[in-house]
């Protein structure tokens, strides 16, 4: 190779190598919208910031500054800025600060009390599975944690219940409705024992004007003893106790209902028939559509819930139709079908 040939093979190397940085560095600059004011390709001035407006040659080693400084001087160019923000592709999963998590941990309690749930939900997979999915920076208490949190705020909540009741300052009327212990018997004195132990704490046994309990034997003994024992400790004479008048009309309906008892048996056990089979239920339904009918799904009355029976029979009532042409095809559902009597006093009694 002669010596001309070398220098030729180092101005080829030499121009590819300043094309590669011109191309890297243009890339790179482009980001900026002030490099459409200079050309860095000028024949001239090749590699060389040049501006576009006036040729003025900037030095190769000038800033974006510079040469915004520039075109805002000489030719009243506003550059604008260009801000970029690096987002990180990571989550953090350090733990909240105390303050922070204790908001989350109330959140939990009150699911917890509300929804009626275990304590030992916290420690179940799934749920720390999907709190971890919602928050990966929220550290879930242990059950142990979780009863102490709990017992923390039932203490807060009775203590502010407390301070609202000092608050009233006229009489005060409640209501009881108490239930046999495993420990204490369901005794009249054992009741006004636990009734004045809560009206004490909360400081009420002077503001009492009236208790209304139901009309069970213990409920009356319990209002008489605490008439006397308020007149005779406090000399309250305006205390009062009642009778639930609910209660009272609960019983006369449950006598009444008595004069068609058997009647109600039986409609009792034709409606279980038919809602613990599916085959029934949709059978009943398809007639129902059938005659044009509200299909109404089969209930069971309860025994303390008195109404529960009525809208058994009214259910019953507006069904008659179709249980009749169900009772034609099923020999199970015409052995409990009510007789002609007896939907006669059904008729009677719903009047």
């Amino acid at each position: 190779m002669s010596l001309d040939d070398a220098f030729n093979f180092v101005d080829v190397e030499s121009d590819d190598i300043l094309d590669n940085i011109l191309y890297t560095e243009e890339s790179s600059r482009k980001t900026s919208p002030l490099w459409n004011y200079v050309d860095c390709k000028s024949p001239a001035h090749p590699g060389v910031p040049v501006c576009k407006k006036c040729n003025y040659v900037f030095s190769i080693k000038s800033s974006n500054t510079t040469i915004e400084r520039h075109l805002l001087n000489k030719h009243n160019i506003i550059i604008p800025k260009v801000r970029k923000q690096t987002t990180l592709n990571f989550k953090c999963i350090d733990p909240w600060p105390a303050k922070v998590k204790l908001v989350r941990d109330k959140a939990v309690v009150i699911w917890i009390v509300d929804n009626q749930q275990p304590f030992s939900v916290v420690e179940n997979e799934n749920f720390i599975e999907m709190m971890h999915i919602f928050d990966p920076r929220y550290k879930i208490p242990d059950r142990h944690q979780i009863k102490e949190m709990i017992i923390d705020e039932f203490n807060e909540r009775r203590s502010n219940i407390g301070y609202d009741l000092q608050k009233i300052s006229s009489k005060v009327s409640f209501t009881a409705d108490m239930w046999t212990s495993t420990i204490i018997r369901h005794t009249g004195i054992n009741m006004v024992a636990a009734i004045t132990n809560v009206l004490n704490e909360f400081n009420l046994a002077g503001k009492a004007l009236a208790l209304t309990t139901n009309n069970e034997s213990a409920m009356l003994v319990c209002g008489q003893k605490l008439s006397e024992e308020f007149e005779k400790e406090l000399n309250n004479l305006t205390f009062s106790h009642y009778r639930c008048s609910a209660h009272i009309l609960n019983l006369a309906v449950k006598q009444g209902m008595e004069i068609v008892d058997q009647e109600i048996v039986e409609v009792r056990q034709l409606m279980s028939k038919i809602k613990n089979s599916v085959l029934l239920c949709d059978k009943l339904c398809e007639l129902c559509i059938i005659e044009k009918l509200e299909y109404l799904r089969p209930e069971i009355d309860i025994e303390t819930r008195w109404n529960s029976t009525y809208y058994m029979l009214c259910k019953l009532q507006q069904m008659e139709t179709a249980l009749k042409m169900l009772a034609a095809k099923h020999d199970s559902v015409r052995e409990l079908m009510p007789d002609v009597e007896a939907w006669t006093k059904i008729k009677v009694k719903m009047k």
